[in-house]
């Protein structure tokens, strides 16, 4: 259930330049369109982005529900290796 907690725009924005140094967030962008949604998310994601989902409240609960996610191309060869070292930090 999506019992957790829910973020401002303004929250999100002045953590992303808070955590700036330490991760590269090249923009935060509010689209209410989930087809235009889709078509950016799959574009930055064909170029090799490495996506953070954020929308909505929180999630509880041991299984993710979507609405809190690390998105990455999977075809990608150097992905998973990519992923480890960046953000699981293995």
């Amino acid at each position: 259930p999506y019992l957790g907690a829910s973020y401002s725009d303004k929250d999100i924005t002045e953590a992303l330049e808070e955590f700036g140094p330490f991760i590269s967030a090249a923009s935060f962008d509010r689209i209410e369109d989930a087809t235009t949604l889709a078509q950016q998310a799959a574009a930055m994601l064909e170029h090799g982005t490495v996506i953070g989902w954020y929308q909505g409240r929180g999630e509880l609960g041991p299984r993710a529900l979507g609405n809190r996610s690390i998105l990455a191309d999977p075809r990608r060869g150097e992905m998973v290796d990519r992923l480890n070292a960046k953000i699981k930090r293995r």
